[in-house]
């Protein structure tokens, strides 16, 4: 992203003012994970919510730096793949801690907070 930032910082800018985040991403997100029954109380509400913050800004210089005209529903599509890959991931480690016997401590997590 910031390759392509470099080469084409205006159209980028264009296109982040076409397509802004609170129209175009945040009900997106919020959709896919109440779809998939993650709300804001569970921790992995957190991880997928960035993973879709970050898929809107990959789909955005994406499509700047390929000039494409069919940018919402390829912000639609990344954030629904990026979110998916972030439900698998944080499985994945809580798997692998069960697995292997450790114990899974989430740093932003209430019940870390006062531990380190």
């Amino acid at each position: 992203m910031q390759k392509i930032r470099n080469e084409c910082p205006d159209i980028v800018s264009d296109y982040i003012k076409r397509y802004p985040f609170e129209e175009y991403a945040e009900f997106y997100i919020k959709r896919e994970l109440y779809i998939r029954k993650i709300y804001p109380a569970q921790d992995r509400y957190a991880d997928c919510y960035d993973a879709g913050m970050f898929a809107y800004l990959y789909s955005i210089h994406r499509c700047a730096a390929m000039r494409y005209n069919h940018t919402e529903p390829y912000i639609k599509k990344m954030i629904r793949t990026y979110i998916i890959c972030a439900i698998v991931v944080y499985e994945e480690a809580k798997n692998l801690c069960q697995e292997n016997g450790f114990q899974e401590i989430r740093l932003n997590a209430d019940a870390s907070a006062n531990r380190y």
